[in-house]
């Protein structure tokens, strides 16, 4: 499956270029097919820095543009397409800042409490397995290593604390940040003046330790393949106050940059 993604994205990325042309990202790639096009950036609903955890390691990174009511090159009538599919963190970076003022914020983290709910969650995973394997084990006595799955337990301190330190969100004078994953690690900045809904939820789980989700939907987002920009595991109260900021800055950019009104945002909990 990576042999085959690799080749793929090498056929429809070859000798890719990224330029601009008075308001539009202009690009060619393509081996065997080229295609090239436009990118409207008054069309540009959200950025997304896309970073896998050997990306990071090597100092590269990619950038993804959520458009609405766009087709652009390669067919498509909107919807995610790669502005840069892999170049140098440094670069990636500076064009995410000359279109959003990106600027790569210090993130507020959940609470450690949301630490411990991802602990609590490992673990349980693990002892399930082992519990599988303890099960084979008997009705199989040729199955000598069923307990190899409780090394796996020594895991689990530190992959709950790389879930917790890569999850975050920034407040920004022109847009939202939210940043979730670590061996994929996606940050989104989403304009205000974009924002469609802002949404509270929370699952039993969540609310059994005073925790909620800020997902900030807009008009491209929340596909079949793609999730809204959501800030996981935050304080409940502070996702009450974030609703009411967000929605605050949305009205206060219409009024103040004139920029096209989308439909006003709204507030809904789960």
């Amino acid at each position: 499956g990576y042999v085959l993604s690799a080749a793929r994205a090498v056929l429809e990325y070859y000798a890719f270029e990224l330029g601009r042309r008075g308001n539009d990202l202009v690009y060619e790639r393509g081996l065997l097919q080229r295609y090239s096009g436009s990118i409207p950036t008054d069309k540009i609903q959200t950025l997304t820095v896309r970073e896998t955890a050997p990306m990071r390691w090597l100092g590269y990174a990619a950038l993804d543009v959520e458009t609405a009511g766009y087709a652009g090159g390669g067919g498509g009538g909107g919807g995610t397409q790669a502005a840069v599919p892999v170049a140098a963190r440094d670069r990636v970076l500076a064009l995410a800042d000359d279109l959003f003022d990106y600027e790569n914020p210090d993130l507020e983290r959940p609470p450690k409490r949301a630490r411990e709910r991802y602990a609590v969650r490992y673990t349980i995973v693990v002892l399930a397995t082992l519990g599988i394997a303890y099960a084979v084990a008997q009705l199989y006595s040729g199955f000598p290593l069923w307990s190899a799955p409780a090394v796996a337990l020594l895991a689990v301190p530190p992959a709950a604390h790389l879930k917790w330190a890569h999850r975050g969100y920034a407040l920004r004078e022109d847009h939202v940040v939210v940043r979730t994953g670590f061996w994929r690690r996606r940050t989104a900045v989403v304009p205000y003046y974009r924002l469609q809904t802002v949404v509270d939820e929370a699952t039993v789980f969540q609310r059994r330790r005073h925790l909620a989700s800020l997902v900030a939907d807009t008009a491209s987002s929340a596909t079949l393949s793609r999730s809204s920009p959501t800030a996981h595991d935050l304080d409940a109260d502070d996702v009450d106050r974030l609703q009411r900021e967000l929605r605050d800055r949305l009205q206060a950019h219409l009024h103040d940059d004139g920029a096209d009104e989308p439909p006003a945002a709204s507030a809904t909990s789960d």
